[in-house]
């Protein structure tokens, strides 16, 4: 039987600009071992936010529209469409449904809830995505939407000068010809406030708050989600597998990296079974 190179599509919120086209169906590879391993090395890589989730995405990511996914295409994907893909790549690592536990702001007492990772609210993209103008002291002024490569910019900034950074990185065009950096430095708090809600009216969103009601007390709050929180790599038990398999097969670690998950769980079950472990 011959299996896919990819998952089923899924649409982003935003999509990346591609010669003009606006490309918005991404797969993700086929989960094997191997795929499972290089996710795994990425994550244990870890440096700054932006860079980490631009190492697993590479690894994960098969296609944009009609084109294979590379480094380069990952980086410029807005901050919203990282952040739904790392949540969705969540949902194939590990489960569909995560149990989280939060503390109740009012009562003080801890509660389950559950993320359903298929059904993560978005915000889509606005018409002009990923594009945005204003006009500021009779200049008008071209931006485009953040992405992981204007985010890895300012990281590890103080706050004032990483809202300067991230605006300055995020121009492309100032018609009345000034220099970028003599622009950025003499925007007023309110221009910035005005860049920034020009962004925001076309910016694709997910949604990393949900409200919420305690169980115990009823008190509605909002509680927070960390897109790029998973449940770890999962790499001591990638290897575990690879031994079973190897020990009762005699396969070698190349071959049972190459197998789909669902086909080497298949398999440990198997396995569990002739051992009596398993009704």
């Amino acid at each position: 039987m011959h299996l896919s190179e990819h998952t089923a599509p899924i649409r982003l919120p935003g999509g990346l600009l591609c010669d003009d086209t606006l490309e918005r169906e991404v797969r993700f590879r086929l989960i094997t071992g191997g795929v499972e391993m290089s996710i795994a090395e990425a994550m244990n890589r870890i440096e700054d936010t932006p860079t980490f989730v631009t190492g697993v995405l590479t690894q994960a990511v098969h296609s944009i529209g009609d084109r294979l996914s590379t480094e380069g295409a990952i980086w410029h994907l807005c901050i919203a469409d990282r952040q739904y893909l790392m949540m969705r790549l969540a949902g194939l690592l590990h489960q569909r449904f995560r149990w989280l536990t939060f503390t109740c702001n009012d009562c003080g007492l801890p509660f389950d809830l559950r993320i359903d990772r298929e059904n993560i609210p978005v915000k889509e993209a606005a018409a002009g995505f990923p594009h945005a103008t204003v006009q500021l002291a009779g200049q008008v002024v071209r931006l485009h939407v953040p992405t992981g490569s204007d985010q890895q910019q300012i990281s590890g900034m103080a706050t004032e000068r990483a809202v300067r950074g991230l605006v300055s990185s995020c121009i492309e065009s100032i018609d009345g010809g000034t220099s970028q950096e003599s622009f950025v430095d003499g925007l007023t708090p309110t221009e910035i406030e005005q860049i920034d809600q020009a962004l925001e009216q076309i910016s694709p969103a997910v949604a990393t708050g949900i409200q919420t009601d305690c169980p115990i007390c009823h008190e509605t709050q909002i509680v927070h989600l960390d897109p790029y929180q998973g449940e770890g790599s999962g790499i001591d038990g990638l290897y575990d597998e690879v031994h079973q398999l190897a020990l009762h097969y005699h396969w070698d670690e190349e071959t049972i990296l190459n197998l789909p998950r669902f086909r080497r769980r298949r398999y440990l079950g198997l396995i569990e079974r002739s051992l009596g472990m398993v009704g």
